[in-house]
């Protein structure tokens, strides 16, 4: 689903793919070698014309997909004449039609060998190893597989169904990290609050932000690659880096790296990302306190996470911090969105969703929370607008085209008037 821009065709009789999107399948090569030619012809020609190597160069010079999608075509069929059509089809390149066969072939510009030990791609020479599971690991998928599609026992009993009461809880919710009057806050442009000192250096502050998310500490060479990615700072330079970065939130707060202690923070600097988490997971745990919770939470959302003026924090996308908390910040605004929906308390939910959305822009989900908020109020022009909103950020010019299915569905559940059905 990641490749947007990109056509398949499975030739297999056996194939039973279902529904996938920019897949189509065919039981053998007759039933598309029409159109696959028609393809090609169509793109060489206008690669001809435009003096483009490939449709890739086409893309990037124009900066446009538009007429230039290629067509992958995996062919599981065993008829060498309908091979040696797709074959001819794809030429030498130039086409806009690759074809990936099953077995060999003479023809063949590269190879992809899979075996139980690895992948070998020729041209580039290139072996990747297969991640493997610990036979323990089998064995315990295997079992979760059987029992899923195990058909389940039913129990029939006369006793009333048990009442779970959904009031919240006596007594305020334990959060550890409330308490934490020194924080570094990450959901935004990355700052210290409660330091000793104001950050004037970029570099000192992403040492302080890199250590409060490696709790156990980090080596020199650790913390320089992650915070140097492209020069390599002399000893000096780093050891005044750190040293700055020490006063600045306070002494107390970093102690001293000596005879190969680790860099790190102590337990009492806190961090949002870790004020965030225990926060959702006591909604979770707490289902009456759950739209409370959820809202301090979000409350400490600003923007897009570990955003700086000034570049760096490459780690933070490398160890897929910045992609896990983005996602943990829109679920739990989905969630705050949902509940609040339910209280009837529309406000609530678009505010939600206005915080959700300030990490994830054009999450979909969140827009059909925020269409329903509307729709619950009766303000048919605001659903309208919601939509006008999401397609403008998705740059979408037909909603059929670029929208999730359920996206559309829920707007046409909710203007039926103003979308026909297709």
């Amino acid at each position: 689903e990641w490749a947007d821009f990109l056509n398949v065709v499975v030739i297999d009789d056996n194939a039973r793919l279902g529904f996938l999107e920019r897949i189509s399948t065919a039981s053998n090569v007759d039933e598309v070698i029409d159109e696959l030619a028609s393809t090609a012809t169509e793109l060489s020609s206008a690669l001809d014309d435009t003096s483009h190597m490939s449709t890739l160069q086409a893309r990037l010079v124009n900066g446009t997909t538009e007429g230039w999608v290629p067509t992958v075509v995996f062919c599981a069929a065993d008829d060498p004449s309908g091979i040696d059509q797709l074959v001819s089809l794809a030429g030498a390149g130039r086409r806009g039609v690759a074809v990936i066969l099953l077995g060999g072939n003479s023809q063949a510009q590269r190879t992809i060998e899979i075996t139980t030990e690895a992948v070998t791609v020729s041209t580039p020479e290139l072996t990747i190893e297969p991640f493997a599971f610990a036979s323990t690991d089998v064995e315990a998928i295997d079992e979760l597989i059987n029992d899923a599609m195990s058909e389940p026992e039913y129990e029939v009993v006369d006793e009333q169904p048990e009442v779970v009461d959904l009031r919240p809880e006596p007594g305020p919710v334990e959060v550890p990290s409330r308490n934490k009057t020194t924080r570094v806050e990450m959901l935004g442009e990355v700052r210290v609050v409660g330091g000793a000192a104001k950050f004037d250096r970029n570099r000192a502050l992403e040492v302080i932000a890199y250590l409060a998310t490696h709790r156990r500490g980090v080596t020199a060479e650790v913390l320089k690659t992650a915070v140097w990615v492209d020069v390599n700072p002399t000893n000096n330079t780093f050891n005044t880096t750190v040293s700055l970065a020490r006063k600045c939130i306070g002494s107390d707060h970093v102690p001293t790296a000596r005879d190969g202690s680790p860099y790190r923070v102590e337990d009492t600097v806190g961090t949002d990302i870790e004020l965030f988490g225990e926060l959702f997971a006591a909604a979770n745990a707490t289902p009456g306190a759950a739209i409370e919770l959820l809202t301090e939470a979000l409350e400490l959302v600003r923007g897009k996470p570990f955003f700086s003026e000034a570049k760096g924090y490459e780690w933070a996308h490398t160890e897929v911090l910045i992609a896990s908390v983005t996602a943990a910040i829109a679920d739990a605004a989905h969630r705050l969105g949902t509940l609040a929906l339910e209280a009837g308390n529309t406000d609530k939910a678009r505010w939600a969703v206005a915080q959700g959305l300030l990490a994830s822009p054009g999450y979909e989900p969140l827009y059909c929370v925020r269409m329903r908020a509307y729709a619950a109020d009766g303000n048919n022009a605001g659903v309208d607008a919601v939509m006008t909103e999401l397609r403008q950020v998705l740059d979408a010019v037909e909603p059929y085209d670029s929208l999730h299915p359920e996206t559309v569905a829920t707007y046409e559940e909710l203007r039926p008037t103003r979308v026909g059905r297709r």
